[in-house]
């Protein structure tokens, strides 16, 4: 949720320049960003994590801790159900075992 009375607003494109860039390590395109305050991303959980953002004019606007939480919840919800599958076929865990790739 925003809270604009304690952090600034600013634009998704000044967002992706800044924040965003801090956090990926790479610059992402402004409408990357409006996709994720209109329909978010999918976590690994199967839920979906949207950018907290509001509408002024034609512009969204949001704020850097908007953005961190955005990256915070998304990484929780991703990191917590990944999970690997078991393999019920013997011949299949048998040649990953001589690969090397499972113990």
């Amino acid at each position: 949720m925003l809270n604009v009375k304690q952090e600034p607003l600013i634009t998704l494109s000044a967002a992706c320049r800044g924040p965003i860039n801090k956090i990926l390590g790479r610059r992402i395109a402004p409408a990357t960003a409006c996709r994720w305050v209109k329909s978010g991303i999918r976590a690994g959980d199967g839920t979906r994590v949207l950018l907290s953002a509001i509408k002024v004019g034609r512009s969204y606007m949001t704020n850097p801790s908007a953005i961190d939480e955005f990256f915070s919840t998304l990484a929780q919800r991703t990191s917590s159900s990944v999970e690997m599958p078991e393999i019920a076929d013997a011949e299949t865990e048998a040649s990953l075992r001589a690969a090397g790739l499972k113990q």
